[in-house]
């Protein structure tokens, strides 16, 4: 579907099958990219994405930026007996700076922690080899 100038232009996908289904999305026009609005693999209220008494905008926010990076990357991975709706949009003017935010306190678990340190080269181990005795000769009967 081709729509205008407003970025109104839809993309579908299905998947009828029973193991999922990893597609390439077209690129969208320049200054504009690909926005989920409905997938239905998801469980409501995230199946479509719709601020509404259901999904706040907080939700929806959240939600959108799950799927983002795979879309801008130009792959989705639609599930199995389930579809997709992408919505081309207009670009935003916007840094992909972080907002700023501050962190008042903040604990580390023990095995973040150990995996932060660097690891001290260890030391080889000698190879111990395996103790061979001869094969013993069985005496013979003399009859």
């Amino acid at each position: 579907v081709t729509g205008d100038a407003e970025a109104d232009d839809l993309y579908i996908a299905f998947n009828a099958g029973h193991s999922p289904l990893m597609i390439e999305v077209p690129a969208p026009e320049s200054g504009s990219r690909w926005e989920m609005t409905a997938d239905t693999s998801k469980p409501a209220p995230y199946d479509f994405l719709d601020c509404d008494e259901m999904l706040g905008a907080e939700d929806l926010k959240t939600a959108k930026q799950q799927s983002q990076t795979c879309l801008d990357n130009g792959y989705y991975t639609v599930a199995p007996y389930s579809c997709i709706i992408l919505t081309r949009v207009v670009k935003e003017a916007s840094s992909d700076e972080l907002d700023d935010f501050s962190i008042s306190s903040f604990t580390i678990s023990r095995p973040a922690e150990r995996a932060s340190k660097p690891n001290k080269p260890k030391k080889p181990r000698k190879a111990k080899a395996p103790k061979i005795e001869p094969p013993q000769k069985e005496e013979e009967d003399e009859t």
